[in-house]
């Protein structure tokens, strides 16, 4: 019965964190989701306040699209409509206010694990 509940509970977070994609839900793609709600709800406020305190809400969604085109700068801009130059600004900005360079990939994995965790905190 205890894992029949945790399932379901897994489930739960899985459905709650769909990334809007049309079709069916496979766990293993909500894997981490499932894993990081296991996460203080204490210790990803800290975490993701760190990093992102300073930042615009235009920063985090720039790192949002930066990532879901796989670091690809010309596929950001277009799903921003803004210029590569723009695009390359923000990133400056970010990386200057984070300490952490989103084209690096371990850098990159800090910020993409705090974006997840911001996610899962406020159910976006």
């Amino acid at each position: 019965m205890d894992e029949t509940k945790g399932l379901f509970d897994d489930c739960c977070i899985a459905f709650a964190n769909q990334r809007n994609v049309p079709g069916m839900l496979a766990y293993e793609d909500y894997e981490m989701d499932v894993l990081l709600a296991d996460v203080t709800e204490e210790r990803a406020h800290h975490f993701t306040f760190r990093l992102f305190a300073s930042l615009k809400e235009k920063e985090v969604a720039t790192l949002e699209a930066f990532f879901a085109e796989n670091g690809s700068s010309e596929q950001t801009a277009k799903r921003l409509k803004i210029h590569r130059n723009t695009l390359k600004y923000r990133l400056e900005s970010i990386q200057e206010k984070t300490k952490l360079n989103p084209r690096n990939v371990r850098e990159a994995f800090e910020l993409q694990l705090a974006l997840k965790l911001l996610r899962l905190d406020t159910g976006a």
